[in-house]
């Protein structure tokens, strides 16, 4: 069973304030259901029979037009689920690696936020860490 952060202040959002109550209660699902790089597999027959309603793919992602993207492979993609629950995705945490993996395999261009790790960054991380040694021995800090 996942467990998600959800956003209490979605009820103060404008664009879900005004949902139908039908639509409030769809969003919730999709962002329960999807996984945890925010792909959801349409299930239509499970979606209608839990939310009791008779929707089609078409009325949802008109309903939430650029909340969703329709993946090549049919699926959804939810675009603000991973930096809502993660932040920037960090390809050394083997984490957030899973999900990145994800991403590829869906054909999903990764969230990356731009110059969130340059050359530049680089080569001050290999001065901070020649500074550390001296003559062979660590200098712990």
């Amino acid at each position: 069973m996942a467990k998600r952060f959800t956003d209490s202040m979605k009820w103060d959002d404008d664009w879900f304030l005004v949902l139908p109550k039908d639509h409030k209660l769809l969003w919730v699902y999709l962002l329960d259901k999807c996984d945890m790089a925010g792909i959801f597999k349409p299930n239509m027959k499970l979606l209608n029979f839990c939310l009791e309603t008779n929707y089609t793919p078409e009325e949802i992602t008109t309903i939430f037009k650029d909340r969703i993207k329709i993946l090549k492979n049919d699926k959804w993609f939810i675009p603000k689920f991973i930096s809502f629950q993660y932040g920037d995705l960090d390809t050394k945490s083997p984490f957030h690696k899973k999900i990145i993996n994800i991403l590829k395999e869906n054909r999903v261009s990764i969230p990356y936020r731009q110059g969130i790790y340059t050359l530049q960054d680089k080569d001050k991380d290999k001065d901070k860490d020649k500074d550390k040694v001296i003559k062979g021995k660590k200098i712990v800090k």
